[in-house]
């Protein structure tokens, strides 16, 4: 797969998600390098996480439940980007405690939110963190 990623559309001041993005509000352009986690990703022009969701966490996870569901969305949102026709980020204009750009992403007209929680592997949380460990319990996966 190639790990890059052409964006479309690109709206922000400060860069973030890869492949390659471009902005007429900022001139802007990026290339997704790297999905770091499912709602983290590594571009030329920085790091962007995303903003209004929580995925399960596969760098720290706090049980083994969140470790494989982390392994299991970032599988997800890379397979998502690798078959999309197109990508566009909308940054919110924030940033979270470690320095990461928030955005809104979609993949070929849907919200990668939509698609992360259709698939149980993203949860609409504001940005507060969601349980995994107490969520998948109560789900039948």
């Amino acid at each position: 797969m190639n790990r890059q990623k052409r964006l479309v559309a690109w709206v922000g001041a400060i860069a973030g998600l890869g492949g390659i993005c471009s902005s007429a509000a900022a001139d802007t352009e990026a290339t997704i390098l790297e999905v770091l986690d499912a709602q983290t990703y590594r571009t030329d022009a920085g790091l962007v996480r995303l903003a209004e969701v929580d995925t399960p966490d596969p760098v720290d996870p706090k049980c083994e439940s969140e470790l494989r569901l982390g392994h299991e969305a970032k599988g997800f949102v890379v397979g998502v980007l690798a078959s999309a026709e197109e990508v566009a980020m909308t940054l919110t204009g924030e940033v979270d405690k470690n320095d990461r750009a928030f955005a809104k992403l979609m993949i070929d007209d849907s919200s990668i939110i939509d698609l992360m929680t259709a698939a149980r592997l993203g949860y609409y949380a504001g940005n507060d963190p969601v349980d995994w460990c107490v969520l998948e319990k109560d789900w039948v996966r």
